[in-house]
C-alpha cells in the first residue's frame, strides 16, 4: 500500500499477534515503525502460548495491583482496578476502575500509567462518584417481595 493511500484512509487497526518470546524480540521493532503511522492503531495480542509469568503476567500483575493500592488508601474500598491494557500509540497502562453495588458492577473511571508504572491520568474521587451517580440513575432495578411472581411473566432474577 502506498504512503499516499495510507494517509488518506481512516485508522486501521492491525493486530500483532505473539505468543512466544522470540516473537516478542521480533514484534518490537515493526511496533516502533508503525508509530510513525498515525492511521495505523497497532494491537498487541498476546495468544498465551508458552505463557510465562516472569515475561509477561508479571507487568500486568504489577500495573493491577499499583492502581488497587492507590485505590485503597487514597479512596476506599468499594472500589478496585480491572485488567489493564497497554496502548502501543501512547504507550501507557489504561487501568479500568470497577465499583460494586448491590445494583451491578460499573466502571467508574480509568488511570492511565507510563511504561515505568508512573501515574499519568488519575480520576478524582468526584469525578468517579459522578459516573457512578449517572450510571445508577440509569439502571433499572426490580425489587419485590413476590419473587414467582416475577418468573411466571418470564424474567429472570438475578444476584450480585
Amino acid at each position: 500500500m502506498s504512503i499516499e493511500k495510507l494517509s488518506a484512509m481512516k485508522k486501521m487497526k492491525i493486530a500483532c499477534v505473539v505468543g512466544a518470546r522470540p516473537n516478542f524480540m521480533k514484534i518490537a521493532p515493526i511496533l516502533e515503525a508503525m508509530k510513525k503511522y498515525p492511521q495505523l492503531q497497532p494491537i498487541l495480542v498476546h495468544t498465551g502460548q508458552h505463557y510465562d509469568y516472569e515475561m509477561s503476567g508479571v507487568f500486568f500483575m504489577e500495573t493491577r495491583e499499583k492502581v488497587r493500592r492507590y485505590l485503597y488508601h487514597n479512596v476506599g474500598n468499594m472500589l478496585t482496578a480491572s485488567r489493564p491494557a497497554f496502548d502501543l500509540k501512547t504507550n501507557h497502562w489504561h487501568v479500568p476502575v470497577l465499583c460494586k453495588t448491590d445494583r451491578g458492577i460499573f466502571v467508574v473511571g480509568e488511570f492511565q500509567l507510563d511504561e515505568d508504572l508512573n501515574f499519568v491520568f488519575i480520576p478524582t474521587k468526584e469525578e468517579m462518584l459522578a459516573v457512578l451517580e449517572a450510571q445508577l440513575e440509569h439502571t433499572l432495578t426490580l425489587v419485590t417481595d413476590k419473587p414467582d411472581e416475577v418468573r411466571m411473566k418470564g424474567l429472570t432474577p438475578g444476584t450480585i
